[in-house]
């Protein structure tokens, strides 16, 4: 297992979504509901992420 997930409680993960609670690792201080400084700024005019070219059907064609 790897180090990252090697402290994680799998079992109480598993009771967690059957209604039970299951402590947050990290608890991040917050100075309200839309607080992000927690999350790195990056420009806002950063270019548009490009789209691998597809020759394929349109996999949504009869969706």
């Amino acid at each position: 297992m790897s180090k990252w997930l090697a402290d994680m409680d799998f079992d109480a993960l598993v009771r967690c979504t059957r209604g039970k609670k299951l402590a947050a690792p990290i608890k991040p201080e917050l100075s309200g509901t839309t607080d992000t400084s927690n999350f790195e700024e990056y420009p806002e005019d950063a270019e548009e992420l490009l789209r691998p070219e597809y020759d394929g059907p349109d996999p949504f064609e009869d969706f």
